[in-house]
């Protein structure tokens, strides 16, 4: 498992994700992601897992 907190991080690793034609799964969206559209997954998503949690206090 790896952690990831920036969106410059997520495009690393769907780089190598794809080279190694690996898949990744986002636990904070229980999701697949979308490797070829690595912008689709990362931080505005984070925001919305976030506030969720945020409001489910």
């Amino acid at each position: 498992m790896i952690s990831l907190y920036s969106e410059k991080a997520l495009f690393e690793i769907a780089k190598l994700a794809k080279i190694q034609n690996w898949q990744i799964y986002d636990t904070s969206l229980s999701k697949m992601l979308d490797l070829e559209n690595a912008s689709q997954n990362g931080f505005a998503n984070f925001q919305n897992y976030l506030q969720k949690v945020l409001n489910n206090k």
